[in-house]
């Protein structure tokens, strides 16, 4: 494991993202059915229902599954979508699915990312969750930003298997801890580079992370991380959904794309 800092700034479509606003006026739900927020189309996924108002975008469950949307981001560079702050709880998990589109219009399932009460914390710490089985890869690059300033670079960082928290679902012995964390968190990002797909979660406040082996990062507003070693079909970003299990609603306040 190596960490480096520096003070290169984030990039730019988190500074963009940031500034980005929206009004909207409230309107009727659309119970089934897709709308555009931001600029993409929304679908929502089982048995949700999508409704827009000033606060943004509502996803409401209709049944005990949870809420979940899916997102077309139409080839994005990069992705960024803002929560209503939430604390992970041991009872929900909120799922973030990275797809990649190939040249030809297909998609290529890039990653998985889970945030929720990591269970083997004595601390109540939230913990984000990776899928290496997707992809191969063995280690990751984390990455920590404040205030779009690059604070660390730490290479080489293997996830830990560890039971996830949230409902039961196939497939959770898959999951792997790469990061615990305190407190709430609010949003999701995606961006594509010379080194693939980046996912990131950011914080309402500068918040330390902390790593398998129990280093403390410096305080950070937004962690990013990338699988080390792994090559795709896909050049750009294609669609990412949120399934919040156990959730019955969250709302996206704000979110933005690049070309």
């Amino acid at each position: 494991m190596r960490m480096r800092t520096s003070d290169n700034p984030l990039f730019t479509r988190y500074a963009v993202g940031l500034a980005a606003g929206f009004l909207l006026a409230a309107t009727p739900s659309s119970a089934g059915e897709c709308v555009k927020f931001s600029g993409m189309d929304h679908c929502p996924l089982g048995a949700s229902e999508l409704r827009l108002s000033e606060e943004g975008l509502a996803v409401t469950s209709g049944d005990a599954q949870g809420a979940a949307v899916s997102i077309d981001t139409a080839g994005a560079s990069s992705w960024d979508a803002w929560l209503t702050p939430m604390e992970p709880r041991p009872d929900q998990r909120m799922v973030l699915t990275f797809q990649g589109a190939r040249p030809d219009g297909s998609k290529e399932l890039r990653e998985q990312v889970a945030v929720t009460r990591a269970p083997a914390s004595r601390e109540g710490l939230g913990g984000i969750y990776v899928k290496p089985s997707i992809h191969g890869a063995a280690t990751y690059t984390v990455r920590g930003y404040r205030e779009g300033v690059k604070v660390f670079e730490v290479t080489h960082v293997a996830p830990v298997r560890e039971e996830i928290g949230g409902p039961r679902t196939p497939g959770d012995e898959q999951w792997q801890r790469l990061l615990y964390f305190p407190g709430p968190w609010r949003s999701g990002h995606g961006i594509w580079g010379d080194d693939g797909c980046t996912p990131g979660i950011d914080f309402p406040w500068p918040t330390p992370v902390r790593f398998p082996k129990g280093e403390l990062s410096a305080p950070v507003d937004v962690v990013t991380f990338t699988p080390e070693r792994v090559r795709y079909e896909s050049k750009a970003l294609g669609e990412i959904s949120f399934e919040g299990l156990g959730m019955p609603s969250f709302v996206i306040e704000q979110e933005a794309r690049s070309p």
